[in-house]
């Protein structure tokens, strides 16, 4: 990964957002824009609009050209008519690999609904293997089409950029040694299949002698994700009625870029802890903050143990949703007993976990997975 970061690094010119840029042609092509960097808001990579929640990009385009994630609020999404969302949550079928630039493919979950309209529109998911990737489209080839290439040609060629391999290649077009690297990560590539548009591929890189002139793209086919990709598309769709096969009723999941704090349980063996001494902070990707008191805590003989659930009971509800888990033993020590003031501990927030839990109890029989 850093070999290709320091690559992308040497020859990286910073592209000013431009509305000619955008991919007017393609109503679902989208950008990444880098709202914090100096001297101006910046383009960071290309994105295809799956539906009006969801974008899919390269998963690197999260990452800087240091290899440092970069927070979600750096980053918003710009489509073709000036319409622009916050990114409030990521997916990914399995972990980006830093090194190897394995699974460059990422889910974006956008912080409200996109507005459809003559400029705006959603591309297909094709089902797996029934569309395959020739005569490839994407935006960064301004209407020019590339071969396809095997599998082999992809890998050889992308050893001789960055020194490795990766998993799932798709490349078109020639490669030539000497010609320049030109910043369009994260675009889709599409293929035309019963009069509709499908994606089955993201581009990670591009080379040709200039700008406008690529001859020679590297990207992710997309195939081993699809079914996945359903999967999450569906979970998350509020044109979808919610019902116990959709939601998993005992978890705890709020969709708001603000923090909030909530009383809490603890359970721990039959009994609960702290009913209404105990705090929890919640913000979106962070471990949860559990604020308790040892004067309480201890004074009525009350535990826990590392695996203790936080749940917490919603106004009109009956049961407990799971919040969290305790990875580690409330601590208090002697002293403390007295004390007035509150202590803090982390604790795992189900959120994060959420796909992962969902891809679990979800699983398709039908899809031989």
């Amino acid at each position: 990964m850093k070999s290709f970061l320091l690559w992308i690094s040497a020859v990286f010119n910073v592209v000013l957002i431009a509305s000619a840029d955008l991919g007017t042609d393609w109503k679902w092509h989208v950008q990444l824009v880098h709202i914090q960097q100096a001297p101006a808001q910046t383009f960071q990579c290309s994105g295809t609009l799956l539906n009006k929640l969801f974008v899919a990009t390269a998963a690197h385009c999260l990452y800087n050209l240091n290899g440092d994630r970069l927070d979600k609020s750096q980053l918003i999404i710009l489509l073709a008519d000036g319409q622009h969302r916050s990114i409030i949550r990521t997916f990914q079928p399995d972990p980006f690999d830093l090194e190897w630039l394995n699974n460059d493919f990422v889910l974006l979950l956008l912080d409200r609904e996109v507005i459809y309209n003559e400029l705006v529109a959603p591309i297909s998911i094709p089902d797996p293997y029934t569309v395959l990737p020739q005569d490839v489209h994407t935006p960064v080839l301004n209407g020019a089409i590339l071969t396809t290439n095997d599998e082999a040609t992809c890998l050889a060629n992308a050893k001789t950029l960055f020194g490795m391999v990766y998993t799932d290649a798709i490349c078109l077009g020639l490669f030539e040694k000497t010609h320049k690297y030109h910043r369009s990560a994260g675009s889709g590539l599409y293929v035309e299949h019963n009069s509709s548009w499908h994606l089955v591929g993201i581009a990670m890189y591009a080379t040709g002698p200039s700008e406008a002139h690529i001859t020679y793209i590297g990207g992710v086919l997309l195939e081993r994700h699809l079914t996945w990709t359903r999967r999450v598309l569906a979970h998350y769709s509020e044109s979808i009625p919610l019902s116990e096969i959709r939601i998993i009723g005992c978890l705890y999941s709020r969709v708001t870029p603000k923090p909030f704090a909530y009383v809490t349980r603890i359970a721990h063996t039959d009994w609960y802890v702290g009913l209404e001494r105990i705090h929890v902070q919640y913000r979106i990707d962070e471990p949860l903050k559990v604020q308790y008191y040892c004067r309480n805590y201890l004074s009525e003989g009350r535990f826990t143990s590392p695996g203790d659930p936080l749940v917490v009971q919603e106004d009109g509800e009956e049961f407990f949703r799971v919040v969290g888990v305790l990875d580690a033993e409330l601590d208090c020590q002697l002293s403390e007993y007295s004390s007035q003031q509150p202590k803090t501990a982390e604790a795992i927030n189900v959120e994060q976990y959420l796909p992962w839990i969902e891809d679990v109890v979800w699983r398709s029989n039908k899809s031989g997975e």
